[in-house]
């Protein structure tokens, strides 16, 4: 035990002092210590990463600037004044080429790969940095290829080299891919991954029978069943799209079953899995479409007595009521929303939304004075826009900020703060630097504006950037508080 807590000690002391030399600049000081930590303990994974990370951060040398050539007038000065010397100098040696921070990192990663040819997260960082990196596609595969010798039958392996050919439009290699792992490491994950790869190829048919089968081998998975929805109105759009009752006949055929008319199948998957709550928002929607206003009411209200505390229930039926003009049983649902879920940030913002003009500032203080909200994105941004309704640019933009600093993963607080200097007549450049910004956080979340343009299936289109979503997200907001869906 005092043997492991001495190793554990003098890593701790070793690296950090790597860390000094680095902030001094003595870079191949710190070097030369991380090489000998790896030295003494070269098969532990934490200390791969603390060098690989330690690479990433070092500043290459720059080399030093060539001697200029000398002028006529210096040229005789120096043969006048070496006259009387019978030593020549020596000749200038070139000055050594930058050296290359991602080279190095590489380089250092297949050292981490030979030494830990079983660990699956190294090798998944070495193909990441050469492909998205170094720009090296092959190298990537070839990483990958050599990953599978030493790690057969890995998902997460399989999965990635899918990815990447997915990412460069290679959709016969990642199905290639996938198949293999449908073979050999059956998952839901590797379902779910199967049918978009066909719904991005445009193969709506493909994906609809993996779905299928993915639905019979996970009868309780929610994320399947919400593909599936989502696949179904793609394939019903493509029906309506064929014009001639014969030619939706052959399609349907092609797919070797009956599939389920959309309300059927969406009643299937609440069945299955009651308490997905994203499942119901889905069905919810898809209802109001086919059946009206008081079939998704009546589902709603099931909803929500399945999942009482869900925010997000409560806020899409408050968004019902106030589509159809009933006011009053919208602030119904309002109060006992709030009572059931006293915290949610997407509530309290609707509650602010919802106030008269003349009375929201006073709805927004007290809210923030409840001190149940502290630090929530969603309700600073409200408060933000509240502010903007008012005309209160320079106050907005400071909330604006607040909102984004305390969570920068909110890909709609990001929109929003763009909408809002879009308005108040940002310049390219100060808009770019806001991109920018958000880039940097790289934001996953976004319920209603975000998250739906990014997750977006565009037949064989690449991925939509962060960027591309927030200046769409933000093109919709015509106001403080109005949203208009294209």
């Amino acid at each position: 035990m005092e043997e492991e807590t001495s190793d554990a000690n003098k890593r701790k002391v070793w690296t950090k002092e790597a860390k000094e030399c680095e902030e001094l600049g003595c870079y191949e000081c710190g070097r030369t210590l991380h090489e000998h930590i790896l030295s003494q303990y070269p098969t532990r994974r934490d200390v791969w990463l603390n060098f690989i990370t330690y690479e990433r951060h070092v500043i290459p040398p720059v080399p030093s600037a060539p001697t200029p050539a000398p002028t006529a007038t210096t040229a005789t000065t120096t043969a006048t004044t070496n006259t009387h010397s019978t030593t020549t100098a020596p000749p200038t040696t070139p000055s050594p080429p930058i050296d290359n921070v991602s080279t190095r990192v590489a380089a250092l990663m297949r050292r981490a790969v030979a030494v830990r040819s079983k660990d699956v997260l190294l090798w998944l960082m070495a193909a990441k940095e050469a492909w998205k990196t170094n720009n090296d596609v092959d190298g990537a595969r070839t990483l990958l290829e050599e990953a599978f010798q030493m790690n057969p039958n890995n998902e997460e392996l399989l999965l990635a080299g899918a990815k990447i050919e997915q990412e460069e439009g290679e959709y016969d290699r990642a199905r290639m891919l996938l198949k293999r792992a449908r073979e050999e490491t059956p998952s839901m994950r590797v379902w779910m991954k199967s049918a978009t790869i066909e719904r991005l190829d445009g193969c709506i048919g493909e994906a609809m029978i993996l779905l299928k089968q993915g639905r019979e081998l996970y009868p309780k998975s929610a994320k399947i069943f919400i593909m599936s929805i989502q696949t179904q109105l793609d394939f019903n759009t493509s029906l309506q799209d064929m014009g001639t009752k014969q030619l939706q006949m052959e399609a349907t055929a092609s797919l070797g079953f009956l599939p389920m008319s959309i309300r059927n199948l969406c009643n299937a998957s609440l069945t299955a899995c009651p308490s997905s709550v994203p499942l119901w928002l889905l069905a919810c929607h898809i209802e109001e479409r086919e059946a009206g206003m008081i079939r998704a009411r009546s589902m709603l209200e099931i909803g929500r007595q399945r999942n009482p505390t869900s925010e997000d229930l409560w806020n899409v039926a408050i968004d019902l009521e106030l589509r159809s003009k009933n006011e009053q049983m919208a602030e119904s649902l309002m109060a006992k929303a709030l009572e059931s879920c006293p915290s949610s940030g997407v509530l309290a913002s609707k509650h602010i939304e919802m106030a008269p003009r003349g009375v929201r500032q006073s709805r927004a203080l007290a809210l923030l004075r409840s001190k149940r909200y502290d630090g929530n994105s969603t309700v600073l941004a409200a408060v933000a826009k509240m502010l903007w309704s008012l005309g209160k640019g320079s106050k907005a933009r400071s909330w604006f900020e607040k909102a984004v600093n305390a969570n920068s993963d909110d890909g709609d607080v990001w929109s929003e703060y763009l909408a809002f200097e879009i308005h108040h007549g940002a310049t390219e450049e100060q808009q770019q630097k806001l991109i920018q910004r958000c880039i940097e956080a790289g934001p996953k979340h976004g319920k209603m504006l975000f998250c739906p343009i990014v997750k977006r299936i565009e037949i064989r289109s690449p991925l939509i950037t962060i960027e591309t979503a927030i200046k769409e997200a933000a093109s919709t907001i015509v106001g403080p508080f109005l949203v208009q869906h294209k």
